[in-house]
């Protein structure tokens, strides 16, 4: 293998061969060894287009109620403050 034409296609073959083995190395350790997000999750809710509507209409309705009548419906539901909402009816205190 002296000739000219077999040292290139040798050397293009052992090029690929090395880049191929390092894209398999690369592709392990992302898959061995993931990296955590670098921003949290978010807290905030996803609104539902229905349920939003309906809740503007709530809000709306407690609004016009007297102050009397709305601070016994907002006494009668107390959330603590230090907790923390995980889903629609469950919280994290």
């Amino acid at each position: 293998m002296d000739s000219p034409l077999a040292r290139v296609i040798l050397a293009l073959l052992g090029g690929y061969l090395i880049i191929l083995f390092f894209l398999s190395v690369y592709d392990w350790m992302i898959a061995e060894y993931p990296q955590r997000p670098t921003k949290p999750p978010s807290l905030e809710r996803i609104q539902q287009s229905f349920y939003h509507e309906e809740a503007v209409k709530a809000l709306q309705q407690f609004s016009k109620l007297p102050k009397s009548e709305s601070k016994k419906i907002h006494l009668s539901y107390p959330i603590p403050v230090h907790c923390i909402p995980i889903s629609t009816n469950y919280f994290n205190c």
